[in-house]
């Protein structure tokens, strides 16, 4: 992974940093849907028309709050009370089929100015297979130019996790704040159209309108001062001194050890018991 300085939450919702998939992931202790307004509000800057599918959130609620610019933008389609729609009374030998991809391809289909805002996908899952709501997705990205969706992740198991991360091209999980100045913490894993993955941690603070800003999380990890590690001098701040001025270093040098000149020899006077044999016992050997 790559670390990146920039702010990439902001960057992801204005679209400096383009994706084409959004998924948002907050848990119980941490609610991701006033980021999900926020990143609609980055979309209507750049979107004509912004299709939200509601599945468990009155219109009424989902407007509150938003600026008009992006009011005038919005289209809320209300699922949670549209049964038929979703065809979740029905169910074939296949497993349940999911209908609302027909829907939606029947009402906006080929509009490339138009973004899709699905809140959220875990009602979808606790109806529909997983592999469902993924193909759901895979055939909506080609008609639109954007598609952020809401999921609770802490509901689901890892591998139903894993198989939307592997889908999308922004994954944004929320968590609690680690001081009170922030309205939350953002992890954010992003995967460019080059190939090269991007990973960044940051705070966010959500101002009116649904305006976003993120910040860059501080280190909280010691520095090591950059001091060069130098020797420690046994011989300092003693009250004699022990070191040897030149003059004494050579008449060291030049002092003879006796364990250097003194020549000696090993004496052995053998003993009656020793057997000595002064043959070879390597004699039969062909060497």
């Amino acid at each position: 992974h790559v670390f990146v300085h920039c702010m990439m939450l902001q960057d992801v919702f204005s679209g400096l940093e383009e994706s084409s998939t959004i998924l948002i992931e907050d848990c119980v202790d941490q609610n991701g849907r006033h980021l999900l307004k926020c990143c609609v509000c980055g979309l209507s800057y750049r979107y004509k028309t912004i299709h939200v599918v509601s599945t468990d959130h009155v219109i009424e609620r989902w407007s509150k709050g938003l600026p008009q610019d992006a009011l005038h933008r919005l289209k809320i389609h209300d699922f949670s009370s549209d049964i038929h729609v979703l065809s979740w009374e029905k169910s074939s030998e296949h497993g349940s089929k999911l209908m609302i991809d027909s829907y939606l391809f029947q009402s906006f289909v080929n509009q490339s100015e138009t973004a899709i805002v699905i809140d959220n996908l875990s009602t979808l899952l606790l109806h529909y297979h997983y592999t469902e709501v993924c193909r759901l997705i895979h055939q909506l990205e080609p008609h639109y130019g954007t598609i952020c969706c809401l999921l609770h992740c802490d509901l689901h198991d890892d591998h139903v996790t894993d198989a939307l991360h592997h889908m999308m091209s922004t994954i944004i999980t929320v968590t609690v704040p680690s001081d009170f100045r922030h309205d939350g913490l953002c992890t954010i894993l992003h995967k460019r159209k080059s190939g090269k993955v991007l990973r960044k941690k940051e705070h966010y603070k959500i101002f009116e309108k649904f305006q976003v800003k993120s910040y860059q999380v501080s280190d909280t990890t010691p520095q090591t001062n950059n001091i060069q590690d130098s020797t420690i001098d046994p011989a300092a701040n003693l009250t004699f001194d022990l070191r040897l001025t030149q003059r004494q270093k050579e008449e060291r040098s030049q002092v003879v050890l006796p364990y250097t000149q003194v020549k000696s020899q090993i004496l052995y006077e053998p003993d009656e018991h020793d057997d000595l044999d002064d043959s070879d016992p390597d004699d039969d050997l062909n060497i």
